[in-house]
């Protein structure tokens, strides 16, 4: 990624580490860090002018980008649903093209958005990111209205392109192939999980050590309580790296392995905008419940009980500051 060399916002009365200004986008530096440190809010003159409109414009940056990459995602995955039911190709056949058409196009998606949104186009993701207080009250219902009007942004392009036939609705929605519901409870439940617990453990966890570093090595002041509006699946170190491979790939296992008990959906978004162009409505709080319940276990696993008997960071920082 190219450096930013303009600052995004400039305070001639206030300097950090020497010259620097607090709001200065600093050379070489990620843009996530920057961003976070300014929504972070932990400066003194939080409440600047500067300060609430750089926010503010962040705010809308990140809301516009999980829209627009939400809606991309359920897209492709429509689409290939659609296309696959016009040329009557086989159900099972039909599920492992809509599995790995999702999984590429997950990792396309977190490479272009990681930087702005944090390519969640999942709620169940911004939902453990919530419980784990990653992300705060406004920012939570923020991203997943954002995602929820994605989805059926999708299904309004597919109703634009694709022939509707009567039942091509009915097809996308999500019905349980089964009439086990405790069954269904339980595949959407391992399938979120596992998928919550990758995306913690190969980026969210990571992700806040490395913009503490990032910023402490840009000179900006590290803020250790930081509650970032954006919560990037990858670090600029791990977007050259496996992280949204790991979790392209594992979309695609999971949507293989819940096809014929669940469908699976493991994703709220999956289920909102068909259901409401097809009017099935089907079970969906099972899979609702499942599915929040199943992220926010993992998340809260990764973020608590995985670090425990680990040595406190934080702890060992401030013992070894003068």
């Amino acid at each position: 990624m190219a450096s930013v060399t303009q600052p995004l916002i400039t305070d001639q009365d206030d300097n950090v580490n020497g010259n620097i200004s607090k709001y200065s986008t600093i050379l070489n530096t990620h843009p996530s860090a920057i961003s976070d440190e300014i929504i972070a809010g932990e400066y003194e003159d939080r409440r600047s002018p500067e300060a609430t409109r750089a926010r503010l414009l962040l705010a809308i940056r990140a809301m516009c980008g999980e829209l627009l990459c939400t809606t991309l995602f359920f897209t492709t995955m429509f689409a290939t649903i659609a296309s696959t039911v016009r040329n009557k190709v086989d159900p099972s056949i039909q599920a492992f093209f809509t599995a790995i058409s999702s999984g590429l196009i997950a990792v396309a998606l977190i490479y272009a958005f990681s930087s702005i949104s944090g390519a969640h186009f999942n709620p169940a993701i911004t939902f453990a990111t919530y419980v784990t207080r990653k992300t705060s009250h406004r920012r939570f219902v923020g991203y997943i209205v954002a995602q929820l009007i994605g989805s059926i942004l999708a299904m309004c392009i597919i109703w634009f392109i694709f022939p509707h036939p009567s039942d091509l609705y009915t097809k996308i929605a999500v019905i349980p192939p089964t009439t086990d519901l405790a069954r269904v409870f339980a595949m959407e439940v391992f399938l979120t999980f596992t998928f919550t617990y990758v995306a913690f453990t190969v980026a969210y966890e990571e992700a806040q050590t490395e913009k503490k570093l990032a910023r402490s090595s840009a000179n900006v002041q590290t803020i250790q309580n930081s509650k970032g509006l954006a919560l990037f699946v990858t670090t600029p170190q791990a977007r050259t790296g496996f992280a949204p491979f790991a979790i392209g790939f594992t979309i695609f296992c999971m949507m293989l392995i819940g096809s014929s008990v669940s469908d699976g959906a493991f994703n709220p978004c999956r289920l909102f905008g068909p259901a409401i162009f097809s009017n099935r409505w089907d079970y969906q709080y099972i899979y609702w419940i499942a599915q929040l319940l199943g992220a926010a276990v993992a998340g809260l696993f990764v973020h608590h009980v995985q670090v425990l008997g680990l040595p406190d960071k934080k702890k060992q920082q401030q013992n070894q500051a003068p």
